[in-house]
């Protein structure tokens, strides 16, 4: 015989009130998931689409193992790419990654500002604090 499972026991580190914020504004939201080619061109005129991809390695041994394939050098021009036919929708997208001269490259025409973002979880304690990253948008 099945038991009847108990009550949903939220830790005690959770913010209870914004969970149940969270929850009263996705009651009529559609999550899907999709390639990030594919959410970027479902994005329609005057949404704006926010893309947090797994960032260009900042070195030869950057880690790039967030799914199963990797996200190559490849997956990051498909990104610009979509973001690029968005905006000529008239769809406002943000992309964050490392400020690197590759990143730059790669957002070329895009409107780029400079951050320093810290990072508390590193492999290496000693590669943990701030660190430059980039947020490219197709609007200003």
């Amino acid at each position: 015989t099945k038991k009847k499972p108990g009550p949903v026991i939220v830790p005690a580190f959770v913010d209870t009130e914004n969970l149940w914020r969270v929850v009263g504004a996705l009651q009529d939201v559609d999550i899907q998931c999709l390639d990030v080619e594919a959410a970027i061109d479902a994005a329609e005129e005057g949404e704006l689409v926010y893309v947090d991809p797994p960032y260009w390695p900042a070195s030869e041994t950057g880690f790039t193992s967030y799914v199963a394939d990797g996200f190559s050098d490849r997956d990051q021009k498909r990104v610009a790419e979509a973001a690029r036919r968005a905006a000529d929708r008239g769809v406002f997208v943000a992309i964050s990654n490392h400020d690197l001269p590759a990143t730059r490259a790669l957002y070329k025409g895009f409107y780029i500002t400079t951050l320093d973002v810290n990072h508390a979880i590193s492999a290496k304690a000693k590669t943990r604090g701030s660190v430059p990253e980039l947020l490219a948008r197709t609007f200003l």
